[in-house]
């Protein structure tokens, strides 16, 4: 775990973290609150905690309490919604494309430089020992308003990239929620905005598509990440931090403190793959998440081929 003060000013902060997949899991294992107290000291129920609502959840099986969304961790899983959207998304992706898989012994095939447009680009001797590095860095929270598909479409995008790029470069993929007005240090009297990175794949480890399907569903963020959210363990933001009532506004880690040379710091890499909110246009469909997906992939041929 990691944790550190950026930004910080006579009445604000950004509380930045970073977690392992390990570090939540044991985290949450015992972890049942009912009431916290907010930022104006006063006692609310805990969000992590609320009743079900189907859109704010998403499905019964893992959304319907605190504890069931707990097993998202340990078994991981694809809704039924989120298996449509994978579905739809594969379809749109592979028939938008033509892609001849070919392979040669001592070769790598370069699936973005092929969806780049440049044909000629059919083989790419490949070193494995100096394959690039990429992060992939999805913002996993969203504002209230916004639909469980969202978060099932960008699921989709996450594990397709994923896929991909671990044919041809070392992948670490994280999430990142960030948040602005996020509570309050009550000791300080200062607000406490948020950026909470939380690692789902390091560089050694396979693609587990189960895990990122978990990590992207609504439940997750809404109930787990509530949970970091809550100060469950004062560890994650300080004896002093008090949750707001509203838990806070969505933003983005560039606006609050987090620069690139921050980031590389924390999380060395070659290539930083940028995937915005479950709130962006880019998930309100297949359509536009293929595109997205494409657009990605020719930005980092483009990157690698400088």
């Amino acid at each position: 775990m990691f944790r550190k003060k950026i930004q910080e000013t006579s009445s604000n902060y950004t509380n930045l973290l970073s977690l392992n997949f390990s570090e939540l899991s044991d985290f949450i294992e015992d972890y049942n609150p009912t009431t916290i107290v907010n930022s104006n000291g006063y006692e609310m129920n805990a969000a992590s905690a609320e009743s079900r609502d189907p859109s704010f959840h998403g499905d019964k099986e893992f959304g319907s309490s605190l504890e069931a969304s707990k097993r998202l961790l340990t078994i991981g899983y694809q809704p039924d919604a989120m298996k449509g959207a994978f579905a739809g998304f594969d379809t749109a992706f592979e028939s938008s494309q033509e892609i001849t898989k070919m392979a040669e012994e001592g070769y790598a095939f370069d699936i973005p430089s092929i969806l780049s447009g440049e044909d000629e680009v059919w083989f790419q001797r490949k070193n494995v020992g100096s394959a690039p590095s990429i992060h992939i860095v999805f913002e996993g929270g969203a504002n209230c308003n916004i639909p469980a598909m969202n978060f099932y479409i960008q699921s989709a995008v996450v594990t397709k990239l994923s896929e991909i790029l671990s044919e041809e470069a070392h992948i670490r993929v994280s999430a990142t929620y960030s948040a602005k007005r996020q509570g309050k240090d009550v000791r300080k009297d200062k607000n406490v905005d948020n950026v909470t990175y939380i690692s789902m794949k390091d560089y050694d480890e396979a693609v587990d598509t189960r895990r990122l399907g978990a990590v992207s569903h609504p439940s997750f963020f809404r109930r787990i990440v509530f949970s970091i959210l809550e100060n469950g363990s004062t560890e994650f933001f300080g004896k002093d931090y008090r949750v707001s009532a509203g838990y806070g506004k969505q933003s983005e880690r560039k606006k609050l403190g987090v620069t690139d040379e921050l980031e590389n710091e924390l999380f060395e890499s070659d290539i930083v793959v940028n995937i915005p909110s479950p709130s962006d246009s880019a998930f309100d469909n297949v359509e536009n998440a293929v595109e997205f997906c494409k657009a990605r992939l020719r930005e980092i041929n483009a990157l690698k081929v400088a």
